[in-house]
């Protein structure tokens, strides 16, 4: 496995940081995913496969980012009031 520099600012890195908390992950998974996401989407193999867990994190943050662009509300529940207005 090969390491990468990257030079960034300072407020990108404490935002990603921040989604990566969000996340429960790492930056440094976070740029592994998003690097291995564009070696996919040009139609390349993977050198290394990708394990089980950095699939589900992968997954999971598609999922959230998915659900961040729609306007579905999770988690409402109606008062009692309003479950039985007549």
């Amino acid at each position: 496995m090969k390491t990468l520099s990257v030079t960034i600012d300072d407020a990108v890195y404490e935002s990603v940081e921040n989604i990566a908390g969000e996340l429960n992950t790492s930056v440094d998974v976070l740029v592994r995913e998003y690097l291995g996401g564009l070696n996919r989407a040009t139609g390349q193999r993977q050198a290394v496969p990708e394990s089980n867990a950095e699939s589900d994190q992968r997954q999971r943050a598609e999922l959230v980012e998915a659900l961040g662009k729609c306007n579905l509300v999770l988690g409402y529940r109606p008062t009692r009031e309003q479950t039985y207005e007549r």
